[in-house]
């Protein structure tokens, strides 16, 4: 393996998410708002760390 310097194209500096190729694709429509989805997943997250931490190294 021969180490070369990062290039510019290396790197991606910014990454968008979108759901329009699935939309397209698959005929996809989400049953959730992200927002909600997002405050759902840190409700859980919040509610269940004690186990979290017992169970995963960190």
């Amino acid at each position: 393996m021969i180490y070369v310097e990062r290039r510019d194209w290396d790197v991606k500096h910014q990454l968008l998410s979108s759901i329009e190729k699935a939309k397209r694709v698959l005929d996809y429509e989400p049953q959730t708002a992200f927002e909600d989805g997002l405050n759902r997943v840190h409700e859980w997250f919040v509610g269940n760390w004690k186990n979290i931490e017992k169970s995963a190294e960190f």
